[in-house]
């Protein structure tokens, strides 16, 4: 029991500091007026993407009951309000699509998304058995 409230504890400070990292990297591009710098957005979506990615990964396979899961998604869903295009263009498959549902903030989504992915491992290790 203290080990999941630790692994929750973690998740959501994790999630804490990308949400930070997001805000101070926002305010330095629009303090220094670089929101029309093509290499800028795109490299501000990049990270974005890669926090929606790591989000959902540590919370979708965190063992998390769902209201912890659901705290975790509302904390991060409240304040990540930030464009993904043109970087979102980078992904393919499931990945994209769980940048594009995090942006949307679907939370049921993602989640179907992970439990698809595990469905498709376990029958790949039982396809390799035989």
């Amino acid at each position: 029991m203290t080990r999941k409230k630790a692994n929750f504890e973690k998740t959501l400070q994790s999630i804490e500091v990308g949400i930070k990292t997001s805000a101070i990297r926002n305010d330095l591009i629009k303090k220094h007026m670089l929101q029309n710098d093509l290499e800028v957005k795109k490299g501000f979506s990049q990270a974005i993407c890669i926090i929606y990615l790591s989000n959902a990964h540590q919370i979708e396979t965190g063992h998390f009951t769902n209201d912890e899961k659901e705290k975790l998604y509302s904390t991060y869903f409240s304040a990540m309000n930030y464009p993904i295009l043109p970087s979102v263009n980078e992904y393919k498959g499931t990945d994209r699509t769980i940048i594009e549902e995090s942006f949307n903030k679907k939370r049921r989504s993602i989640s179907r998304i992970y439990q698809l992915r595990e469905k498709k491992s376990k029958v790949k290790k039982v396809l390799h058995l035989r």
